[in-house]
């Protein structure tokens, strides 16, 4: 799928901000999409933070629109109003200018503000889909943030939104229930969660608290938006009633109230300190440092249904929480079982459930265990990020499409079978002088193919269907490639977690083979090892075979090796003939020559291998596949464009 993902912010774990967009438009590129984002270049609680050079490093089917803009001074209603108009008209722009796509998805506060994409998305007839990450206008109503004609008028644009968008997202179970009292139509759940960020800074925790000054001190630590939305006014109430020298809260994040809170810490020598915001890479380390981390919700209505990424900082940390307010925030607390809840407010029961984990160094490491193991079992964002991609799969796919998704999971349970079967294993293992004799024959045969012509300054090659990335490896020594230069396809996460190990350099994605993320004419040589006999779907066997022609460049050559005869014990499989072959490639140059003694055969053979098999494999009868080379002539009608 190509997909645009406008958002109101874009932050990377380089970075500090939330990773909601930077999370799920990953995961789509890991799957084999194209996404662009669009999204503002500072973030409007970081005004001063401009991008660093890290998102250079971003996926290379993944597309950044930064959207240049002065972020608001959320204390001027007149600032906001401006801020918010030219996000949208930008927003609209930019979004008709990433030209055609499979859908439009808009993760924007207020979501209001999605109207502009969400036309261009109606203009191109491809769904829209609204990822609603906060229902702000219930708190602007609250809190009276906004004039009551201006909130009228806001409140009918977003309520025309949600009858209107193709689906709507929710990020928590409770704004799930609010938006189907509101009979919004086509509702989904996909919430925040934890996940495992790689090359996470992780300094030791007697390290971390030297540098920031916490030791002997008791450390409460609050992390995020020094905005409206959190009560950090009781937070400063109940330290000031303990009074313990021992306490020390620390703050950390940007926002309207932060001057405040300084003055007052200032005026009542409150032990506080103000830390800046630090790259998500950073938090784990920071939040595993302190005893406690806060969760201070207000009492207000929209704090019912939120459950905010710091807490999952916070847990994924081994961090006890203290959180005050009834919300999803504080069901998932105490069904984890990984902290306090206090009612929203009480400075009194706030002060007491601070004093209580002071003195139960026990409770506080059980409870850090606890939340911990928690959200590794049951909040994954990787998986959430599966059920996201399947929405905007269900969203996009025409007919065909769903017929695909059917095919590779077919294919996926095959493999699956083959893995756990020990006949299956049995029958593919090296130790049988049979099979090495088959698995040396056939390497033969391709590495004769890929060596014939002269290789190009750019030389690059793509393996259809990669396994574990053997084939790529021979081809390394082969031809005397860079790792740079090998790339590989596999719908197998297994699969294509080994071919790292093996090949560290190597491009290698979990994604389909019919829709790659690769540009037109980029490889010299396409590999495709027992691949058309796998896709029992001719609709997706010519797409498979229309993309690797889009993806070789002109007098560049497909190779495939694959059965040439029925297997009646095998029904996720079939023969692979060259007429067949023939018409998968139009107007190409295909030759295919047979190869490799019967399997069966070869794999009865035993001590006898080494004389018998080279006889017997040269009888055409008892050769059981074919090695068939395609060289592409002609492009006109196999680009990206023409498969829209």
């Amino acid at each position: 799928m190509k997909i645009v993902f406008v958002s109101d912010h874009f932050s990377t774990p380089d970075e500090p901000g939330i990773l909601r967009t930077w999370q799920l438009a990953r995961h789509l590129c890991e799957a084999g999409d194209k996404v662009t984002v669009i999204a503002p270049e500072r973030h409007y609680l970081f005004p001063d933070h401009k991008a660093p050079d890290t998102r250079s490093t971003l996926p290379t089917n993944m597309n950044l629109v930064a959207l240049k803009s002065v972020p608001p001074r959320r204390e001027s209603i007149t600032s906001r109003l401006r801020y918010y108009w030219v996000q949208l008209a930008r927003g609209m722009v930019e979004t008709w200018r990433a030209g055609r796509c499979d859908i439009v998805v808009a993760g924007l506060t207020p979501s209001m503000l999605g109207i502009g994409p969400y036309l261009v998305a109606r203009v191109r007839r491809i769904p829209f889909v609204l990822d609603e990450r906060d229902l702000s206008l219930d708190f602007a109503s609250e809190m009276k943030l906004l004039p009551r004609p201006l909130l009228g008028i806001a409140r009918l644009v977003e309520g025309w939104m949600h009858r209107h968008a193709h689906l709507v997202i929710a990020v928590t179970p409770g704004m799930l229930e609010v938006l189907k009292a509101r009979r919004v139509p086509r509702l989904a759940l996909i919430p925040n969660g934890f996940e495992a960020l790689p090359d996470v800074v992780r300094d030791g925790r007697a390290l971390v608290r030297d540098r920031l000054g916490w030791t002997d001190r008791f450390v409460l630590l609050y992390a995020g938006g020094l905005g409206q939305a959190y009560d950090l006014i009781t937070v400063l109430d109940a330290l000031a009633s303990i009074r313990d020298p021992t306490v020390l809260l620390a703050i950390m994040g940007e926002g309207e109230g932060k001057e405040t809170y300084r003055r007052r810490a200032d005026a009542e020598q409150l032990p506080v300190q103000f830390l800046a915001p630090v790259p998500k890479r950073e938090m784990d380390s920071i939040c595993a440092a302190s005893d406690v981390c806060l969760l201070p919700l207000r009492d207000v209505r929209r704090s019912s249904y939120v459950l905010s990424n710091k807490l999952f900082d916070y847990l994924g940390a081994g961090a006890p929480v203290i959180a005050s307010g009834a919300s999803d925030s504080a069901d998932l607390l105490e069904e984890a079982v990984a902290g306090l809840v206090v009612p929203a407010g009480s400075v009194h029961e706030l002060a007491d459930a601070i004093m209580t984990l002071l003195h139960q160094p026990a409770l506080r490491q059980s409870m850090g265990s606890s939340g911990k193991a928690f959200v590794e079992t049951h909040w994954r964002r990787e998986q959430f990020a599966q059920e996201f991609r399947q929405l905007l799969v269900g969203l996009v796919a025409p007919e065909h499409q769903r017929t695909f998704e059917k095919q590779f999971a077919m294919i996926r349970a095959a493999y699956r079978r083959y893995d756990q079967d020990p006949q299956e294993q049995a029958k593919r293992s090296l130790d049988n002088p049979g099979v090495r004799a088959i698995a040396e024959g056939r390497w033969a045969a391709i590495a004769a193919e890929v060596t014939q012509s002269p290789l190009e300054s750019n030389h690059r090659v793509l393996d259809v269907g990669c396994g574990g990335g053997a084939d790529l490896e021979r081809l390394e020594t082969a031809l005397n490639l860079p790792q740079s230069s090998l790339y590989g396809v596999d719908l197998l996460q297994d699969r294509i977690e080994s071919a790292k190990l093996r090949l560290p350099e190597a491009t290698l994605l979990v994604t389909s083979s019919h829709d790659t993320p690769f540009p037109d004419e980029f490889f010299s040589i396409v590999l495709a090892s027992t691949l058309f006999s796998s896709i029992l779907d001719d609709d997706l066997a010519r797409a498979v075979a229309s993309e690797m022609v889009r993806v070789v460049r002109t007098g560049g050559k497909i190779i495939c090796y694959d059965v040439r005869l029925p297997n009646f014990f095998n029904s996720s499989t079939r023969p692979i003939t060259r007429r067949y072959l023939r018409m998968l490639f139009p107007g190409a140059a295909v030759t295919a020559r047979s190869h490799t003694l019967l399997p069966p055969l070869a794999r009865r053979l035993g001590a006898l291998t080494r004389i018998l098999y080279s006889p017997l494999e040269k009888l055409p009868v008892l050769r059981s596949h074919n090695l068939t080379v395609v060289t592409v002539r002609q492009k006109d009608i196999h680009t990206r464009e023409s498969r829209r």
